[in-house]
């Protein structure tokens, strides 16, 4: 009889524990895709970002992808670059090391001081091109999957069911979680 209260009771915090891993594993590292294809969602949603007024693509430089039109001008002009400066006609990009503080008190941090000549310009991209949950990736892979002269990383989207998110004119999801903000 004791053996068998014994066995009831690992079996019962074996359950337990593995109930709690799954439900941690679910919340936080298994993936929830709602959205596959970001690109060919995001296409079907009939955005359309103006090109500035100044630029004409040629035809060597078409016009493909929102980033595409960005590439064209670039193209088109002489860009000048060196170490954490970036300058051309339509985009400027310089970025500042800062450090504060001594011994234990020190903080460092980066500035980058982005101009851009057009709105439109300013893009974001999604990890492996899917919009879900625990969908995650470095930045700097994001950042070359989607050919960015500059990247930061993001809002965590990812890692709540609400809030409202739109990106590039494109609502992915509109459930508020709390009062927001949008640029």
């Amino acid at each position: 009889m004791f053996k068998s209260k014994k066995k009831i009771i690992i079996t019962s915090i074996i359950l337990i524990i593995g109930t709690i891993a799954y439900l941690a594993a679910n919340r936080y590292l298994i993936r929830h895709v709602e959205i596959a294809d970001v690109s060919a969602y995001a296409s079907t949603a009939n955005i359309s970002l103006p090109m500035p007024e100044e630029v004409t693509p040629t035809a060597t430089s078409t016009v493909q992808e929102d980033n595409t039109e960005i590439n064209a001008v670039l193209s088109m002009e002489a860009v000048t670059s060196e170490g954490w400066h970036y300058q051309s006609s339509i985009l400027s990009i310089s970025i500042g090391k800062v450090t504060t503080g001594t011994g234990a008190d020190t903080l460092t941090y980066f500035v980058a001081d982005v101009v851009i000549s057009d709105a439109t310009q300013l893009l974001s991209a999604f990890a492996d091109n899917q919009f879900g949950q625990n969908i995650i990736a470095y930045t700097s892979q994001i950042a070359e999957e989607n050919d960015a002269l500059f990247a930061i990383n993001g809002d965590y989207y990812g890692f709540r069911k609400d809030g409202i998110i739109i990106r590039n004119g494109v609502i992915y999801r509109d459930e508020p979680a709390r009062i927001g903000l949008a640029f």
